[in-house]
């Protein structure tokens, strides 16, 4: 029997046509970077151009042609645009909002944080607890309406699904889980649903989850992880979101996993300290994520030389696998975190284990057999030759593989 090991956090998305909204309330600057995100739309390695990216009000091109600013000028403004999608889509009551950070030409992001402590008295200094990711997805200008095309909360964090993934009932999720009693609500929508309104619902554990969804009637839609305080007169604190795609109800799905990609180099920047490794097997591939604290450090990956050894002692190293794969990390540890200066700061090492034993369908094992002059290698056991599908994801920074399945 396949193997699932699976997470939680996932994401949520999509909406066409809402009404008219007031203005967010104003809010402090957003706090420091301890307890902001910072999240990139991922990038699948698949051809996704004929499907729209947008979440939330707009889901398709036909949503943002329709859209008439002088009626409802409410998405001219990105952070409007971002309070309203978490208080109706959501479904968070008078959310915070804090200051749009620009990103690029018509993109960029907003923190949001819950206003509302127990007994439903306001915080008096609430904080950012998940940042929305905006877009301008058609022409760019002040007078162009804004998309939600993705959220991230650090409690909540998704490797799998990734944006635009194609998924079938049951949905298997992989991530990771800090909010209480690690575990977070789960629902599924297709476009056009709002707060209240699923095909789908469920939890997910610190480590593992999957939901099960009825026959969508739109092909696209969103997997959504909340927050829910036990507080009384809380809420949603903060939620993850991200956007897909469903496969024809009753046919196998026709997963983007299988459109490998060839990027074997990325990341820098700075030092990266490994804070996890995690693996899972989807429906088509296996994956295995390196979640690091600071940022994403340089890495190449690369076929391993034989005989393998652990670095720097020689030690002769043996995996179970016919394809072996280094991936190198630069400028990274897992037992230290340096400044740029050289000195240490600290940062929590990483305290999993050095050798890794799914035994999956493809990746069989994987071992760190390096780190030593801020150099981190891990090498890859697969049963076979394999293509891959690389993924660099943010908040927090992460390196994901994708390990596909033979035909």
């Amino acid at each position: 029997m396949r193997r699932t090991a699976l997470a939680t956090v996932a994401l949520a998305l999509v909406l066409s046509g809402v009404a008219c909204g007031s203005s967010p309330p104003a809010a402090t600057p957003a706090p420091s970077t301890t307890t902001t995100t910072t999240t990139e739309p991922a990038t699948t390695g698949t051809d996704t151009d004929a499907v729209f990216a947008g979440v939330w009000p707009f889901a398709s091109p036909a949503d943002l042609d329709a859209y008439d600013p002088s009626s409802d000028p409410t998405f001219l403004d990105p952070r409007t645009t971002a309070h309203e999608f978490a208080a109706r889509y959501v479904g968070m009551d008078d959310p915070v909002v804090f200051d749009f950070e620009p990103s690029g030409p018509g993109a960029g992001r907003v923190g949001v944080g819950a206003r509302f402590g127990e007994g439903h008295v306001p915080v008096a200094d609430p904080g950012v607890t998940f940042t929305v990711e905006v877009a301008q997805l058609g022409q760019k200008g002040p007078e162009k309406p804004w998309t939600v095309v993705g959220a991230a909360s650090p409690d909540l964090r998704i490797d799998g699904p990734v944006a635009l993934d194609t998924i079938s009932s049951p949905v298997h999720l992989s991530g990771r889980v800090n909010a209480f009693e690690s575990t977070a609500a789960v629902e599924v929508r297709e476009d056009g649903m709002v707060s209240g309104q699923s095909i789908g619902t469920g939890y997910m554990t610190a480590t593992e989850g999957s939901v099960t969804f009825a026959a969508p009637n739109r092909p696209t839609g969103a997997v959504l992880a909340l927050d829910r305080s036990s507080a009384d007169g809380v809420g949603i604190v903060s939620a993850t979101v991200v956007r897909v795609q469903f496969a024809a109800f009753g046919q196998p799905p026709v997963t983007p996993a299988l459109a490998c990609n060839d990027r074997r180099t990325g990341g820098g920047g700075g030092f990266g300290t490994l804070a996890d490794v995690r693996v899972a097997a989807h429906e088509g591939f296996d994956r295995i994520t390196f979640e690091f604290s600071g940022v994403l450090p340089a890495y190449q990956i690369t076929p391993a030389r034989l005989p393998l050894s652990i670095d720097p002692s020689g030690q002769p190293l043996a995996l179970d696998g016919q394809e072996l794969i280094d991936v190198v990390f630069h400028d990274a540890s897992a037992r230290y975190s340096f400044e740029a200066s050289g000195g240490q700061i600290g940062a929590p090492p990483y305290r999993g284990p050095d050798l890794v034993t799914p035994g999956f369908e493809v990746l069989r094992e994987a071992a760190q057999r390096g780190d030593f002059e801020a150099v981190l290698t891990w090498t890859l056991g697969a049963s076979t030759a394999t293509c891959l599908r690389v993924l660099e994801l943010q908040a927090p920074p992460r390196l994901a593989i994708d390990l596909a399945h033979p035909a």
